[in-house]
């Protein structure tokens, strides 16, 4: 009767253990999404401090560099899918942000790299370009601000249903 208790109660755990992510599989989940953001928050600190204008070559090889991060990054979210079916909270925030990301690289950062290349050259930028530069940059900070607010908080959420501690 004991080796049918223990028989039971070892297929019983085995079942309990293999029925979801653990914990190390959130781990390793989060540490994905975070690498894959951090190497665009990289690359769009490179990008801002080639926004001075000084080598047009290095500013358009970042930008291309930071394209194409964000579309692999992109395309590498796609692939995750959620951890949780059941809240998908934090894999949508991530998902959402790089989407949010690619639309700004295509287009207002795109035009503040075309602009910075014009004033570099030596044209005179009128007022009407100043200010469609200064729309461009905040729109790029307030949105891209805004989608990692979400995704810090999703990523909160996360760590406290999975009891992993953040640093």
């Amino acid at each position: 009767m004991k080796k049918y208790f223990f028989a039971i109660t070892a297929v019983f755990a085995l079942l309990l253990t293999s029925c979801g992510p653990s914990q190390d599989d959130a781990v390793t989940y989060n540490n994905k999404l975070v690498d894959l953001s951090d190497k665009v928050d990289d690359l769009t600190n490179k990008l801002a401090d080639e926004l001075d204008g000084e080598n047009i070559d290095s500013l358009n090889a970042v930008y291309t560099r930071f394209k194409a991060v964000i579309k692999n990054g992109l395309a590498e979210v796609k692939l995750m899918k959620p951890l949780e079916e059941k809240d998908p909270g934090y894999y949508n925030a991530m998902l959402a942000h790089f989407e949010n990301m690619n639309k700004l690289a295509e287009n207002e950062v795109k035009s503040i790299v075309a602009a910075t290349a014009k004033f570099a050259g030596g044209v005179e930028p009128t007022e009407e370009e100043i200010s469609s530069l200064e729309k461009n940059i905040e729109k790029f900070d307030t949105d891209s601000q805004k989608s990692m607010d979400l995704v810090k908080a999703e990523q909160k959420k996360f760590s406290n249903r999975w009891n992993i501690i953040l640093m």
